[in-house]
């Protein structure tokens, strides 16, 4: 595969990606599909080494596409298990456990991401310019999803006793819990606000590197599009509600996004506004959903 045509399709997966976590929308990427299967065939030849290695955008798209299912069918099968029933329903049990499973395979994506990127950066034969831009656009939707996956149970009004929380797997984060939540349904791994605060942080700064990138600012051109940075920065700008600071830089940012020929960003600023005017998440300013 041509570098070109590879560098086409990661951004399309992200993309395709990012909008259904956004809109809580099923993705293109069925087991079916021939994107699937295309998937499948890149996937094979970067094990055959007919591609040139690490793909961190391809992998951290696997992840949102994940994710993003999961999220639909979180909220689908609740809504079919009856109130009463919901403080002992096995069903509830496992989609729990399988969240956090997800959430775990989210954090040890960024410990061999950190590694591998550090082994590439020092490599004399890696382009730099392109890894960097890669990476980059794969550590903000890393701190996404993270922030994603805890709104799904975010404003879900049950509450499930933790009975098998003291044996879910650690994360690489010291200061996750997995102590009963009031307004949660399950304690997967909720982030407390430190850990949302210094993930909006990171996806503030990340955002801004990028957008110093080479060529960024046009549309069409060879850097990373800014349409890229409405997901972290939808992310992001619902836990910065109570940041006037933080509201301030992602707002700047979507501008500059805006200035660069995205015309979309005007509303992506809107939806950001009608949050924080309402103290809601996205998805109930847009959707009904949760982000």
């Amino acid at each position: 595969m041509s570098p070109l045509r590879r560098a086409f399709c990661d951004m399309f997966r992200v993309l395709e990606a990012s909008r259904a976590l956004l809109y809580s929308e099923p993705t293109i990427f069925s087991d079916e599909s021939s994107w699937h299967r295309f998937q499948l065939q890149s996937r094979q030849h970067s094990i055959t080494g007919k591609n040139d290695g690490w793909r961190p955008l391809q992998e951290i798209s696997t992840l949102m596409i994940e994710t993003s299912s999961f999220g639909i069918r979180a909220r689908n099968i609740i809504a079919r298990i009856p109130e009463g029933e919901r403080d002992t329903s096995a069903d509830l049990t496992l989609l729990a456990e399988e969240g956090q499973r997800i959430q775990q395979s989210i954090y040890n994506w960024h410990t061999r991401a950190v590694f591998q990127h550090h082994q590439r950066h020092h490599s004399p034969n890696n382009n730099s310019n392109n890894l960097k831009q890669e990476y980059l656009v794969a550590l903000l939707n890393y701190h996404a999803l993270l922030i994603s996956l805890g709104g799904i149970w975010n404003t879900a009004d049950y509450n499930v006793p933790s009975s098998s929380s003291s044996s879910s797997s650690s994360s690489s984060s010291s200061t996750t819990t997995t102590t009963k939540w009031d307004n949660a349904l399950y304690p997967v791994l909720l982030l407390p606000q430190t850990e949302l605060t210094r993930h909006v942080a990171a996806m503030i700064d990340l955002s801004e590197q990028i957008l110093l990138l080479p060529d960024h600012h046009h549309a069409g051109g060879g850097g990373t599009p800014g349409i890229l940075l409405f997901f972290p920065l939808t992310a992001a700008g619902i836990r910065a509600h109570n940041s006037p600071d933080q509201k301030a830089r992602i707002l700047a940012l979507v501008d500059r996004v805006f200035a660069s020929g995205f015309v979309v960003a005007r509303q992506v600023r809107r939806n950001l506004l009608q949050c924080w005017g309402r103290g809601e998440s996205l998805g109930e300013a847009t959707t009904g959903e949760v982000l």
